[in-house]
């Protein structure tokens, strides 16, 4: 396991990270979760991202870790119906066996 070290917090007014909806609701559909912060990050030596951070049941966590994710979105591509052919495409994917995240283009 990749041990991860948050490096600095920047703040994240009107970015989303979006998902298929969950076991309880309908896949086929997009849900919008409104950003925390975005985290630079270092994954390993010299090597940093950003990434988005959203609260999970009361706890602080990283957006791309939780099932469904699509990818993040500002104010004007949060609209849950734009993201219904990937939470579409991500069932499908969900469905055949092959893991959330393995489709190296999921969440561009």
């Amino acid at each position: 396991m990749v041990r991860l070290r948050i490096q600095q917090i920047l703040p994240a007014p009107g970015w989303y990270a979006m998902y298929a909806r969950d076991a309880q609701h309908d896949w086929e559909k997009a849900r919008a979760v409104d950003l925390i912060c975005w985290a630079l990050v270092e994954e390993y030596e010299a090597h940093q991202s950003l990434r988005g951070m959203v609260l999970v049941k009361g706890r602080v966590a990283m957006a791309d870790q939780q099932p469904g994710f699509l990818g993040y979105a500002g104010t004007n591509d949060a609209t849950a119906e734009a993201w219904v052919p990937q939470a579409r495409a991500w069932l499908e994917r969900h469905r055949n066996g092959k893991s959330p995240g393995e489709d190296s283009s999921e969440g561009k």
